[in-house]
């Protein structure tokens, strides 16, 4: 049966409107949002360094010595505000730097974030978790020149140490800055080991010294999926009661401490 002129242009029609649809739904979609990886973070007792030494085969592992900068005013204004403008040099095996700023944002949920920042190089959301306590966190790091590196430290041009689209990031988050009004808050002498653990995790786990001051503190860290981190939080936990590593008292973060002690380096000043 020979179909209908109408019966032609109607199908015509209906597969024009399809394509159309279709090609409308891939071109205006919105970009998706990736799944939060979930950060475990355990603060230990700096004592527990000598016998961890014994047990994780740090000779082998991925080894990084940093140096770490905060950047805030003499009253921490910023870090209350759940901003935080960090500086990271990892030394390289010539002794040159390989440099990288950082921006972050706290406590921030994922959908509270603009879908196109998830498309920005060096932008990422995830959680930290301390014991059952979740905070939200949005940062995008940017690789810099080490020379606006050094003329930050010393409270320099702090402002040309983080780009543009840092900056942007910060106006559009509501973070409103007096550049002038920030200080060096550092160094911070860091080092880093990253090794997998049989029986924890198929993703590394993480081995952190800070050193400044008369402080330090010795944090161990994975990052995996919320889906997994649940098990995976249960079998270190067992792992370090089974060797008798027992979890710092006070469980604060790296980041406040270093601030506060710095803080009150600039006020004795």
């Amino acid at each position: 049966m020979i179909p209908s002129r109408h019966q032609i242009v109607s199908s015509s029609l209906l597969l024009l409107l399809l394509l159309h649809s279709s090609a409308s739904s891939v071109c205006g979609a919105e970009p998706r949002r990736p799944v939060s990886a979930v950060e475990y973070k355990v603060m230990l007792n700096p004592a527990s360094f000598a016998k961890l030494k014994t047990l994780l085969p740090l000779s082998t592992a991925k080894h990084k010595r940093q140096q770490i900068f905060f950047f805030d005013t003499r009253k921490q204004k910023l870090m209350k505000k759940g901003v935080v403008l960090r500086l990271r040099r990892t030394e390289r095996s010539d002794g040159s730097y390989k440099t990288k700023a950082t921006v972050k944002l706290r406590p921030r949920s994922a959908e509270s974030i603009p879908r196109t920042w998830f498309e920005e190089e060096g932008f990422k959301h995830e959680v930290d978790r301390v014991s059952t306590r979740e905070v939200g966190t949005a940062s995008l790091a940017v690789k810099r020149k080490d020379k606006h590196a050094r003329r930050a430290m010393k409270g320099k041009k702090i402002k040309k140490l983080f780009s543009k689209k840092q900056r942007r990031l910060l106006k559009k988050e509501g973070a409103k800055l007096d550049w002038d009004s920030l200080k060096p808050h550092g160094p911070i002498v860091a080092e880093v080991w990253e090794l997998r653990l049989e029986g924890i995790s198929k993703t590394p786990l993480t081995l952190q010294t800070w050193r400044f001051g008369d402080q330090e503190f010795l944090e161990i860290s994975i990052r995996d999926s919320r889906e997994r981190m649940g098990e995976i939080q249960k079998k270190l936990d067992a792992w370090l009661g089974t060797h008798q590593i027992a979890p710092a008292p006070a469980q604060t973060t790296k980041t406040r401490s270093a601030l506060q002690f710095f803080g009150r380096q600039l006020d004795a000043q």
